[in-house]
């Protein structure tokens, strides 16, 4: 019988702001903000690859979460039209399954729960 596999990844990352985001487009809709931070991001996942049916088939699942700091959004109003949030937060779960089927197809399905 095939062995499954358990997969643990963690990312970290930085996005400085863009020349639009500090210095605006020019029109008065959107007003830049010299004064930004980088926006920071902690993300990770755990997954499972099971293959099954001779290796046939498989199927996966995988629950994921990011944390963003510093989070660069457009607000609207008088002053500048972009500012950093405070903390942002995503998670959720991912389930798919692949089947090889005769005459070289393949039937792959997924789903995502945020």
């Amino acid at each position: 019988m095939a062995r499954g596999a358990l997969g643990v990844r963690l990312v970290t990352g930085i996005r400085a702001a863009s020349f639009i985001e500090n210095f605006g487009t020019g029109s008065a809709l959107v007003v830049g903000n010299p004064n930004l931070k980088p926006e920071e991001s902690l993300s990770w996942e755990i997954g499972l690859d099971q293959p099954f049916l001779d290796g046939c088939a498989l199927l996966s699942a995988t629950y994921f979460n990011n944390t963003y700091k510093e989070l660069i959004t457009f607000v609207s109003g008088p002053g500048p039209s972009l500012l950093n949030i405070g903390k942002a937060e995503s998670s959720g779960v991912e389930a798919g399954f692949q089947v090889l089927l005769p005459w070289q197809l393949r039937l792959d399905g997924g789903y995502t729960f945020l």
